[in-house]
């Protein structure tokens, strides 16, 4: 579902300029927002009103009403901001009133320029903004490359040719990768923190899928798996090499990291929420099932226990410093590094360390 804030031309403003937590910057946590449901296949139908543009989950919503309905016949939710907070913009759009319909005339070539390019520049300014923040289940904010899709095969030069400008790809990519991890961090500690800078594993690739716990579906929604651009990188990582290792198993299940800018992962967002997942150095990983089904297993019995062991060995190789399990699986690993724990009955709760 998307829906619209509406608000006054100077909040949209400030939103674009410095990101949608201005909204809650006086610190009240029980201010109130409402916000009112658009659909997105009808773009006229904010009018002249200003808005931003989210992208929410239907179920998170109903807590918050939705009984009445305005003038236009269109749901409203009266949300506390720090619940909307969590929530990426997928687009601005300044409350300016509607233009009359006016008879078309007929530019020359200089006048029709001068109207087309400001257009141009503003459809640009939306998709740059919509590529920063991601849509739910699109590619996320400078999302890195998943390690598992190979690069094309790069074409030898012709003999006697001359060489473009040496390693330009390499270095632009390099610089790529150097500017999400210096931007990307854990703030705090996993219980009590908050992620910066924070990229989200995509929906779905050729060794993984991801999968919503509360839905009991797949993908798992967007603003429920950032994490920092390490922790990111080092889960596709593992994943990949797991199916390497295990050609014939079904792609790995990945469920919850942190929302997008970290924080409370309460049951407001759904299921029994998390105690932690907070600064983005979490994942919840499903356990394998023995009947390669790509979903989450209901009990021990679907579970297989040697792909999860593998699974469970990988992911501390690659520097988990602890693993919540289901205690009844039997599973190994030096005590300091193993914990077992309720509610992990379909997946294996892994930590990184914040660096």
């Amino acid at each position: 579902m998307k829906v619209a804030f509406a608000a006054s031309d100077e909040t949209v403003r400030l939103v674009t300029a410095e990101g949608f937590q201005v909204l809650s910057r006086d610190g009240a946590a029980d201010h109130s927002v409402v916000l009112t449901e658009v659909d997105p296949r009808e773009p006229h139908a904010l009018g002249g009103r200003a808005a931003v543009l989210l992208e929410i989950p239907a179920e998170l919503l109903s807590p918050f009403g939705g009984a009445e309905t305005n003038e236009n016949g269109e749901r409203t939710f009266e949300v506390p901001v720090s619940f909307v907070d969590a929530f990426p913009i997928i687009a601005t759009r300044a409350g300016t009133p509607a233009p009359r319909a006016r008879p078309r005339k007929r530019r020359s070539l200089p006048e029709a320029v001068l109207v087309i390019l400001p257009s141009l520049a503003l459809i640009l300014v939306i998709a740059a903004m919509y590529l920063l923040v991601g849509g739910d289940g699109e590619a996320p904010d400078e999302a890195p490359r998943a390690p598992d899709e190979a690069p094309r095969a790069q074409t030898a030069p012709a003999r006697g040719s001359q060489p473009s400008a040496s390693g330009s790809a390499p270095a632009a990519e390099a610089q790529r990768r150097r500017r999400l991890v210096s931007r990307s961090r854990a703030a705090g500690s996993p219980t009590d923190g908050h992620l910066v800078g924070g990229v989200a594993v995509p929906r779905e690739g050729r060794h993984f899928f991801t999968w919503s716990i509360p839905r009991a579906r797949s993908p798992n929604p967007q603003f429920r798996r950032y994490g920092t651009y390490a922790v990111v990188q080092r889960v596709l990582r593992v994943v990949a090499g797991y199916r390497r290792a295990h050609p014939n198993a079904a792609r790995v299940g990945i469920a919850d990291l942190s929302l997008p800018r970290g924080g409370e992962f309460g049951t407001q967002y759904g299921g029994t929420g998390h105690v932690a997942h907070r600064n983005g150095t979490e994942v919840d990983i499903l356990y394998p099932r023995r009947d390669r089904k790509e979903q989450a297993p209901v009990r021990p019995a679907q579970i297989d226990r040697s792909l999860t062991q593998d699974l469970l060995e990988r992911f501390l190789d690659a520097g988990a410093v602890q693993v919540k399990v289901d205690g009844r699986l039997g599973l190994r690993a030096p005590p300091q590094k193993i914990e077992e724990a309720p509610f992990h009955e379909e997946h294996m709760h892994v930590r990184f360390p914040a660096r």
